[in-house]
């Protein structure tokens, strides 16, 4: 599906409705993730996000998670995403050309790569994050103490 507005384009995609298959087939983030919901014992099972990538994070712990669970996608979403100029996505610097980008997913795979091999000679593939980081700092300005 695709529609014009002017100079802008959108298209329509699909998620596999079995993410963790997908996953262990091809190695590839098969889960749209600003709708996602994990168990906080997944999130910890696999040690968290990468928190020390600037970028790519969410991709990264897909591609660890679904070794200690299984990944589904619901049959139906809509999600509408805005390519903005400067972006994440789009800047020079860090966009999906960049050589930061390609050097960093390059490394992902690898790993993936790597533990979907583990995985097959029935070893525990490697869930701890790729690029991990210390706490991260929070300073209380309102509002009742949460911890």
């Amino acid at each position: 599906m695709c529609f014009h507005q002017g100079e802008r384009l959108a298209f329509g995609c699909a998620y596999p409705l079995d993410a963790g298959t997908s996953l262990r087939r091809r190695s590839l983030t098969a889960l749209l993730h600003p709708s996602t919901l994990v168990s906080r014992d997944l999130v910890r099972r696999v040690g968290g996000f990468s928190a020390g990538m600037r970028f790519g994070a969410d991709g990264e712990f897909q591609l660890r998670a679904h070794h200690a669970g299984h990944a589904v996608n619901i049959r139906r979403y809509c999600y509408f995403r805005r390519v903005r100029e400067g972006s994440l996505w789009t800047s020079a610097e860090t966009g999906r050309d960049s050589a930061v980008r390609r050097g960093q997913a390059a490394e992902i795979h690898a790993r993936a790569v790597a533990n979907a091999e583990r995985a097959a000679r029935g070893e525990a593939p490697k869930l701890a994050p790729l690029w991990p980081a210390g706490a991260v700092a929070l300073e209380h300005l309102a509002g009742p103490a949460v911890w």
